[in-house]
């Protein structure tokens, strides 16, 4: 299958979001349930969602889009970082990012996200 793969770039207040070789400009949502949830109504059936592992950040955002059913792959900042260093890209804006972002997933196409299952005890 063939996936549309959104980029997003996130932060403590707000996350940008891009879809990988588009020209639709990138999209700001605040990281609050309220825009956690604006912005899963406006992806399409086929999203598979990038992002990097950027603690506290993701965690709210990844969870939620597994538990929607939606694809969701979190990378480590550091394989994000050298697939720019190979695009010889150099400018660094959340926008950029998040493109970037959504490039790598749609070259590299990464593991779906598993969030860790709570501990028991």
């Amino acid at each position: 299958m063939n996936y549309t793969y959104i980029g997003i770039d996130i932060a403590k207040d707000d996350f940008v979001v891009a879809q990988g070789n588009s020209e639709l400009k990138p999209v700001t949502y605040p990281n609050s349930n309220k825009g956690i949830s604006k912005f899963i109504k406006t992806l399409p059936a086929d999203a598979w969602c990038t992002m990097e592992a950027t603690g506290v950040y993701s965690v709210r955002l990844s969870s939620e889009l597994h538990e929607q059913g939606i694809n969701v792959s979190v990378i480590n900042p550091l394989q994000i970082k050298r697939f720019a260093q190979t695009k010889l890209k150099r400018t660094k804006t959340d926008f950029v990012d998040a493109q970037l972002i959504a490039e790598y997933g749609d070259t590299m196409k990464p593991e779906p996200f598993s969030p860790i299952p709570p501990v028991s005890s």
